[in-house]
């Protein structure tokens, strides 16, 4: 989360269908922990803003780690595994919440989520 978002995933969601992005509660709760622990002053004051603004715009679009999840999780972990991958617990929740809806993550970081056998969207590329 920047107060200057890269220009291509800038683009890219402006593409999207709002009603079609969601956000996940693992992702909402790395953010919280990114901004929180920043030494205060502005910068952290203006990421807290941006932060407000953004769950403003989710309102019922923030996916829970659910019992459905809770067994996709540890499907996609034994097929990480199965393969010889590492799966960051953090990713493997956010695998899990995107599997159990059918839906694809978007990520910079592809590899974990292409370990578990999710569809990845890189707006960066």
């Amino acid at each position: 989360m920047k107060p200057n978002p890269d220009a291509r995933v800038k683009a890219w969601m402006q593409r999207q269908a709002p009603s079609t992005l969601y956000l996940t509660c693992v992702s909402v709760a790395e953010i919280k922990f990114g901004v929180g622990i920043l030494p205060e002053g502005k910068r952290k004051r203006e990421l807290t803003a941006i932060f407000e603004a953004l769950m403003r715009l989710y309102v019922g679009r923030v996916l829970s780690f659910d019992l459905k999840a809770a067994s996709q999780y540890a499907k996609v972990s034994v097929a990480a595994r199965a393969v010889g991958k590492t799966l960051p617990t953090a990713d493997g929740y956010i695998a899990a919440m995107a599997f159990a809806k059918g839906y694809a993550v978007a990520s910079r970081d592809e590899g974990p989520f292409l370990a578990a056998g999710l569809e990845v969207i890189n707006p960066w590329n």
